[in-house]
């Protein structure tokens, strides 16, 4: 605590003697604080030797009732082990000189200043705004995981130690919500907490949940960057009439330099409505860390970088040992990736080499790489020793040729080393540079778990995939605190979740993995990729703006991390962003040609550029002639494009690869209403639209179905589908203003209303993202 001002209160104090006098065996040093839930001294244990906070309960408090209440709640506040968090040591009651019983708190002493204090001297920079914001939400979310909200988010209860740590303090009116559902507050149907922080619910005494945290959280995020509260009015009233009713002005307008995307998420936290504030706190922490990254320059997708290819590596050794081969080619795959001067292969491009004994210049063809990485483990008793040899296909030549040795108790450091040498070949380190990680974990034990379930993760196996699964469940039994395991563990939920296993359990277990790693690293791409795919899939309604902030987020940590360009691409041509797209479409393409052009196959089919995009298509099933979507989409281009014939006989082929297929059911109805055969085309539509069996989303059918219905003269049953589409993630009003078998419908009132709702929707994303289009 701090040496701040201090004033008794006469309702509240308890008159002690600093220095001579003792609570129990807690001997009083000084006042440091006083506040409406009491009196704050600086003490000494002198049992542990140790210097502690003591907090002394209001004497209104002190009847049975209020005591039960208030030390139900500080033992769930003692249950909070986090960093920024005050941690709550004991509850005491002990009687004083005076003869009255006292009841107090024991809790940590924290050596450094209010963020009130700081803020009167000088708004924070930028870079503290992020790291300590990013602090004060973790501590939220640790809070809200547990059932507590604070409800007493303000400068005056947040620390920052000189090591820049934040302690969130007091959770005195915290509001509890207990195992059974019910809640308990301190203070029944009052208004709680300090109105220039307060929620426009709180201001109403409404029931109050996680989200008024977040936005008294905004209110501090805004003072600590321009120095004044949001919300300012010459009294109560007024002040609360201004939070529940008036929108403050952005804090741009006081410090332009201040970076456009955080000015976004505070003015989100600030929003009226909960729904539209971050969906949680951890959400929260997740896009301040990710502002704290040095925002990179884009590298042109047509600047020349070297593309690699690094190969599973041959293990001579036991076979309980071949799990490295993967693992530790995925470890130089990311090593590699993270330099931004190499285009590399993602693992599962080159897991067809695995145990082979292959000619690496018939691989650099093959993958059309400019170089190749290959090598040998030698494993001997706990003696591991890796040779790698690094290829240069445009002259045949083998480059480097490097050689590790470790130890088999002691695998990170061995990994750590092979991948600085490897990258050390392409990217040399600047002088002074040291390439030195930190261990994930300090556990080798969990460390080797998770390395045999990178090799397992990597084959979309049911049967793999669940042992992954125990493999890392393992690993975080022996290392709760081991973030990298939690998202690969997340990962593999959502993998089978999304793939393998429809059961909706995989989603759920994968959103706790993914709480878990966020809480540890609120920037782990892993889990925010992972979080990206629960939130865009139809199980939670395509949620497009949360799943874009989890992508985001992971670009600005790691813009080169395929799996991130891939998934963003999808979302943003499925809203109608196409040059956006375009953009994370030729990332994709370099690391992974045949599903790049995919991509560009979708986007140029929406702009009505349908013989290129037949011809990306076609090219896709080139490379990839065993790519299930490929043959799925690659029809429509034809059709489209006018090509009847050898559309029907692209969807005839696709009917017979697939025969339950509903897309291909209502590419087959369009076919028919172009033929001019009505009935048949609106029963196939039928069919398709009612049924839920496809191998991509659900809203392909239902626009093909809107189309054939188009054709066939039923405009009502068009606009249903299209509205289907609009709400479960395809609301691309752009797509639907170039169909051409959609023209039927612009005359149509429900249409134009449908697309008026899907403009202001689209400008909405376009200006909270700052997207062009």
């Amino acid at each position: 605590m701090s040496d701040r001002s201090y004033s008794q209160s006469a309702e509240t104090a308890v008159k002690l003697a600093p220095a001579t006098t003792y609570l129990g065996r807690y001997v009083i040093q000084k006042p440091i604080g006083a506040g409406g839930m009491g009196e704050v001294y600086c003490a000494r244990d002198t049992r542990l030797e140790r210097t502690v906070a003591i907090k002394i309960l209001p004497r209104e408090t002190a009847n049975d009732t209020g005591r039960s209440r208030l030390l139900n709640e500080a033992r769930a506040a003692s249950a909070l082990n986090h960093p920024n968090i005050v941690a709550l040591y004991d509850i005491c009651t002990d009687r004083t000189s005076t003869g009255g019983d006292v009841d107090f708190l024991v809790m940590e002493f924290v050596d450094g200043r209010t963020l009130t204090e700081m803020v009167a001297e000088a708004p924070l920079s930028f870079e503290q705004l992020a790291a300590l914001g990013s602090q004060m939400a973790l501590a939220l979310g640790a809070a809200h995981g547990a059932g507590i909200v604070h409800r007493d988010i303000k400068p005056a209860n947040i620390m920052v130690t000189k090591a820049q740590q934040v302690k969130v303090l007091d959770f005195g009116i915290a509001k509890v919500t207990r195992s059974d559902g019910a809640t308990r507050l301190t203070g029944v149907g009052q208004i709680v907490g300090t109105v220039a922080y307060m929620s426009p619910e709180q201001t109403r005494g409404e029931e109050t949940d996680f989200r008024s945290d977040i936005f008294s959280l905004g209110c501090v995020l805004y003072e600590a960057a321009v120095g004044e509260p949001p919300f300012k009015a010459s009294s109560l009233l007024g002040l609360m009439h201004e939070i529940a009713t008036t929108d403050p002005e952005p804090p741009s307008v006081y410090r332009p330099e201040l970076q456009p995307e955080f000015v976004r998420l505070v003015m989100r936290c600030l929003a009226k409505e909960r729904s539209q504030r971050p969906e949680s706190a951890i959400e929260l922490a997740t896009e301040l860390r990710s502002l704290a990254f040095p925002l990179r320059q884009e590298i042109h997708v047509r600047e020349k970088r070297a593309s690699v290819a690094v190969l599973p590596l041959k293990v001579r050794g036991p076979a309980s040992e071949q799990y490295l081969a993967v693992s530790l080619a995925e470890a130089l795959i990311h090593r590699l990736s993270s330099t931004g001067k190499l285009l590399t292969r993602p693992i599962a491009s080159v897991m067809r080499y695995a145990g082979e004994e292959v000619d690496w210049a018939r691989v650099a063809r093959e993958l059309n790489v400019d170089m190749v990485v290959e090598g040998t483990i030698q494993i001997a008793g706990p003696k591991i020793r890796v040779l790698v040899g690094v290829h240069r296909a445009s002259d045949a030549t083998t480059i480097a040729s490097l050689k590790q040795d470790g130890d088999a108790n002691d695998l990170f450091a061995l990994q750590d080393r092979l991948a600085d040498t490897v990258s050390e070949v392409f990217v040399p380190r600047q002088k002074g540079g040291t390439g030195t990680q930190t261990p994930p974990t300090k556990h080798p034990g969990a460390f080797e778990l998770y390395l045999r379930a990178v090799d397992r993760q990597v084959h979309v196996d049911k049967f793999e995939m669940a042992s992954a699964i125990e493999l890392l469940n393992r690993a975080t039994e022996l290392d709760p605190s081991f973030a990298d395991a939690w998202g690969l563990l997340a990962q593999a939920y959502v993998q089978m979740g999304a793939h393998l296993d429809p059961d909706p359990k995989w989603f759920e277990l994968g959103e706790r993995a993914i709480a878990r790693t966020l809480e540890l690293d609120p920037v782990q791409c892993t889990a925010l990729c992972a979080r990206s795919v629960i939130l865009w899939s139809p199980a939670r309604s395509f949620q497009n703006r949360a799943a874009l902030r989890a992508l985001n987020a992971a670009i600005k940590i790691d813009p080169a991390r395929p799996t991130a360009r891939h998934q963003r691409a999808a979302i943003l041509w499925h809203l109608g962003f196409f040059d956006a797209a375009e953009r994370d479409a030729e990332e994709v393409k370099l690391a992974n040609p045949a599903l790049g052009m995919m991509h560009q196959g979708a986007i140029a089919l929406q702009r009505g550029k349908f013989d290129l995009s037949a011809e990306y298509y076609a090219r896709a099933l080139e490379l990839e002639p065993n790519g299930v979507l490929n043959h799925l989409m690659a029809p429509i281009a034809v059709l489209y494009g006018g090509r009847l014939e050898e559309a029907k006989v692209a969807i005839g082929k696709a009917r017979q690869m697939f025969p339950a297929e509903s897309f291909t059911l209502g590419l087959e109805a369009i076919v028919a209403g172009v033929e001019g055969d009505p009935r048949r085309a609106e029963k196939l539509a039928d069919e398709a639209a009612h049924s839920v069996r496809s191998l991509t989303h659900t809203h392909h059918t239902w626009h093909s179905c809107a189309a054939a219905y188009t054709l066939s003269g039923r405009p009502e049953k068009a606009i249903h589908e299209l509205e289907r589409c609009a709400a479960m993630g395809l609301p691309s009003y752009r797509l639907f203003e170039t169909d051409p078998y959609l023209r039927g419908l612009r005359g149509e009132a429900g249409f134009q209303e449908l697309m008026t709702n899907l403009r202001r929707e689209h400008d909405s994303i376009r200006d909270e993202f700052g997207l062009e289009g």
